[in-house]
C-alpha cells in the first residue's frame, strides 16, 4: 500500500476534478492550502467533455455542458473574465423549427429561448483546463476513492491494483450525490435519512446522449433557419447550432448538435446504426437532402458513463430537475464537505451550481481554518 500523508494545518483531499473540485482547488491554492485532487477518470472535466474537430485547439463541439448565460452567472462571468476566457453568442439568426407528434413541421420566426446565451470558445473544457492549468495541486488521475475515514482522517482509493491511503485535515467530495451514496464508503454513522436523500438526487446529463452532426458548410443557415429545433417526434428531441467559434462563416467544420429523446433504456434497445439511420431521416426531413451530406458523427451516452451514472439514473429526468436546498454541507465535524453541482441551493445542475457550492465550501473550510 502507498501512504501519501499531507501534514500541514492546511491540507485539503478534494474527490472530483469536475469544475466544482477544480474552482475550489485553484481557490483554496490562491489561500495557502495544498490540495491534493483524486480523480476516477484518465481526464479531468468530470461532465465537461469538448472535441477538437481540426488542430486548431479553438474548434471544439461541447459533448457536456456548453451554454453560458452572463446575465444570470455572475460566479461563472467574473471567472471567465480573471482567467482571461472568451466566449461568443449562441447562434439564433433564423427561424426555429418545430416537429409535432405526428411529424410534421412548423416554422416559427420569434426570439430563441438562447438568444442570451454563449459558449466558449475552445469549448466548456477550456475552462477546466485553465483552472488545472492554473492550480497548484496534485493530481491523481484513474484513483477511485473507496472510503473516506473520519477518526484516521484517511481516504482510501484503488489506482489499478493498488490501494493508496491519503491523509489531509479535510476531505471535500466534488462527486455527484448519486455516486458517493452508492460508491463509497464512509467510516461513520451518517445515517440513513442522509445517505437516502443523495441516493434520491438525479445526476444531471447521466441518461442523456448528445449527438453532433459535423458538415462542411452551414446550410441550414442559407435557409434563413437558426438550427434550432424542438421536436415532439424524434428521435432526436432537441437541435442546435454547435458550431464552433469562427470569425468568418468558414472553418473546419460546422455542426448540429441535438440531444437524444430517447431514454437510457430505449436507446439500449435499438443498435447505433439503427439510431444514426433514424436520426439522418429526420435531419433530412428537417433540413433537406443536405442533411445526410454529414462528414463526422460524434455521440455521446453519458448513460454509458460509470464514473457519471448509476441504474437509478438511466430513467432520469428530461426536464431539469429540483435540487434540494436544506442538505448539510459539512459531515463528521467539519472533516468532510459536499461540493459539487447537485449540492448547489440556487443553480443545481448548471455550470454555475458547480461554482456556487465550491464558493459555500470554501467560506466554510476558510471559517474553520481560523477557529
Amino acid at each position: 500500500m502507498l501512504w501519501v500523508t499531507l501534514l500541514d494545518n492546511k491540507s485539503v483531499i478534494i474527490i472530483g476534478a469536475g469544475l466544482s473540485g477544480l474552482y475550489l482547488t485553484h481557490r483554496l491554492g490562491q489561500l495557502g492550502f495544498e490540495v491534493t485532487v483524486l480523480e476516477a477518470r484518465d481526464r479531468i472535466g468530470g461532465r465537461i467533455l469538448s472535441q477538437a474537430l481540426g488542430e486548431n485547439r479553438h474548434d471544439c463541439v461541447d459533448l457536456g455542458p456548453s451554454w453560458v448565460w452572463p446575465a444570470f452567472q455572475p460566479r461563472l462571468s467574473h471567472l471567465l473574465d480573471e482567467l482571461k476566457l472568451d466566449v461568443f453568442p449562441q447562434f439564433t439568426r433564423g427561424d426555429s423549427l418545430y416537429q409535432l407528434p405526428d411529424g410534421g413541421i412548423e416554422r416559427h420566426a420569434g426570439p430563441s429561448p438562447h438568444e442570451q446565451s454563449s459558449r466558449l470558445v475552445g469549448g466548456a473544457q477550456a475552462l477546466v483546463n485553465r483552472l488545472a492549468e492554473s492550480s497548484n495541486m496534485t493530481l491523481h488521475l484513474n484513483t477511485r476513492v473507496q472510503s473516506i475515514d473520519a477518526e484516521t482522517k484517511t481516504v482510501l482509493a484503488m489506482k489499478g491494483d493498488e490501494t493508496m491511503s491519503f491523509t489531509a485535515d479535510h476531505v471535500v467530495s466534488a462527486m455527484p450525490l448519486r455516486l458517493l451514496a452508492e460508491t463509497v464508503s464512509i467510516q461513520a454513522d451518517i445515517g440513513d435519512e442522509l445517505l437516502n436523500h443523495w441516493k434520491a438526487v438525479p445526476t444531471w446529463m447521466a441518461g442523456h446522449c448528445k449527438m453532433v452532426f459535423v458538415y462542411d458548410s452551414p446550410f441550414w443557415r442559407d435557409q434563413g433557419l437558426s438550427g434550432e429545433v424542438f421536436s415532439h417526434h424524434g428521435p432526436l428531441s432537441e437541435i442546435y447550432d454547435g458550431s464552433p467559434y469562427s470569425k468568418e462563416d468558414s472553418g473546419p467544420g460546422f455542426a448540429l448538435t441535438s440531444f437524444v429523446g430517447l431514454n437510457a433504456h430505449q436507446r439500449e434497445s435499438v443498435s447505433e446504426s439503427q439510431l444514426m439511420n433514424a436520426c439522418l431521416a429526420q435531419l433530412e426531413q428537417l433540413f433537406g437532402a443536405q442533411a445526410r451530406a454529414v462528414e463526422q458523427v460524434i455521440i455521446k451516452d453519458w448513460s454509458h458513463e460509470a464514473m457519471t451514472t448509476r441504474p437509478s439514473d438511466l430513467s432520469g429526468p428530461h426536464r431539469h430537475p429540483e435540487y434540494p436546498a436544506n442538505l448539510p454541507r459539512q459531515l463528521l465535524g467539519r472533516f468532510l464537505s459536499i461540493a459539487g453541482t447537485e449540492a448547489a441551493v440556487e443553480f443545481g445542475g448548471y455550470i454555475e451550481g458547480a461554482l456556487e457550492s465550491a464558493d459555500t465550501i470554501l467560506a466554510l473550510l476558510v471559517g474553520s481554518e481560523s477557529r
